[in-house]
């Protein structure tokens, strides 16, 4: 694709807009017909037909665009800051409104208390060809939803090291088309499916210890029984819906390319009839994007990564690492020793279930676990690349890693997998 973007500010950031387009030549000229979306749902068992997208094809899936605008009314002060964003990426669209207070009397010395930010959001996806892992249907076809959010955030960075806490929840609804064709008047009703309604909690704490810097993170997770899967947190990656807001993970799944393989599937998690539905092998990037909470080893070619059957809708994480500093002043790199952990409710039916419907914590199979060394390289720290990380959200917020998990913890549904063995992952990081 190509596409230009355009950034402006003014007074001390009193406004700040942004604008981007792209253009995807082959899906324009070929209106919506090339390159031709995956037909398969993969990863779900019960779903033996592919999804109908056709409803919206046209040359306008090859457009996407970003409309950012934030500003500090004068009357409320420098502290307040409204806006809102329109964006159409990769066939999802997104709108969102959102007022954000920086509290404390004196936020504008840099001793705030943190910032509580409200926001009204709505999303739909209608067309065939979406941003999807794995092969996976997750967004919500043909339905409009709608939430109302509220997310308060703190957060120190010294020399005695880093501090950051998240406190968050949504509450919303999805409504569903019953129009039967695209050219009738389109009626909507509530459906119980792709509830976005959830609650979560996350921190993080850094501390240097000499050339080393320790960092600790953990997150919870309780969303409601029909959680929207791209709402579910996945194994190694998080959510689908963060990864499509991340412009850095966006770019680097687009670009990374899929190899197919046969050495592990999703039916080791869902019964006998899954191999009849959906064959032997799977589709995997070379290129992950990999979660800052949890284990990321399950994404390994013999990790046994279990796609939306090894998402869940509540979750307990915890992540330590060591990392040194730059290896060289030319080529920044840094070494680093990392395990991580995710106590996740395991049920038979392909899903995960409650924290609370379960007893997850005396069930070891709900426990997913890693460890390995790596290599980290944040594009931020070249300094022949600052004219360009300090303009772009893609390349300033890149955190490229090469990792070597050689421990990933078997569940009963595992038992036939090497538990230590030297294993590759190659992808970005994503941030807190």
């Amino acid at each position: 694709g190509v596409g230009v973007w355009a950034r402006g500010g003014y007074w001390m950031q009193r406004h700040d807009a942004t604008a981007a387009l792209t253009l995807w030549p082959l899906v324009i000229a070929s209106n919506g017909e090339n390159p031709r979306p995956l037909a398969r749902p993969f990863g779900i068992p019960d779903v033996r037909v592919a999804p109908d997208r056709s409803g919206l094809q046209s040359f306008t899936e090859g457009i996407d665009y970003t409309l950012r605008y934030a500003t500090s009314p004068v009357r409320l002060g420098l502290q307040t800051r409204v806006g809102a964003s329109f964006e159409k990426q990769q066939g999802v669209f997104e709108n969102r409104l959102f007022a954000s207070r920086t509290l404390g009397r004196f936020a504008a010395l840099g001793r705030d208390r943190g910032t509580l930010t409200a926001e009204l959001g709505h999303l739909r996806q209608p067309y065939r060809r979406v941003f999807d892992l794995y092969e996976e249907p997750l967004w919500p076809e043909k339905a409009h939803r709608v939430w109302a959010g509220l997310r308060y955030d703190a957060g120190r960075n010294d020399a005695k090291g880093e501090r950051r806490i998240q406190i968050g929840g949504q509450v919303g609804a999805s409504l569903r088309s019953i129009s039967s064709r695209p050219d009738e008047r389109q009626l909507l009703e509530p459906t119980f499916a792709n509830d976005p309604t959830m609650a979560w909690a996350k921190a993080t704490v850094s501390r240097p210890l000499g050339p080393l810097t320790l960092r600790a993170r953990t997150m919870a997770m309780l969303g409601v029984q029909n959680l929207a899967l791209d709402q579910r947190f996945n194994l190694g990656t998080g959510s689908m819906h963060g990864l499509w807001r991340n412009e850095t993970a966006r770019a680097a799944l687009g670009a990374g390319g899929e190899r197919y393989t046969t050495s592990r599937t999703v039916c080791d998690f869902n019964g006998p009839d899954c191999r009849d539905i959906l064959g032997e092998g799977r589709t995997v990037p070379y290129v992950h994007a990999l979660s800052a909470h949890g284990p990321t080893g399950y994404l390994a070619e013999d990790g046994g990564f279990p796609g939306i059957i090894g998402s869940a809708r509540s979750v307990v994480t915890g992540n330590v690492e060591v990392e040194t500093k730059p290896l060289h002043a030319r080529l920044p790199l840094r070494a680093l020793a990392y395990s991580g952990i995710a106590v996740m409710p395991v049920t038979r039916n392909g899903f995960l279930g409650s924290l609370f419907a379960t007893p997850v914590f005396t069930n070891p199979d709900s426990y997913f676990a890693d460890a390995g060394v790596g290599l980290r390289l944040a594009l931020a720290d070249l300094p022949w690349l600052r004219r360009f990380t300090t303009t772009s959200d893609a390349l300033g917020g890149a955190r490229l890693t090469a990792r070597l998990p050689f421990y990933v913890r078997n569940t009963d549904d595992d038992s036939e997998r090497k538990e230590v063995k030297f294993r590759t992952l190659f992808g970005v990081e994503l941030p807190f």
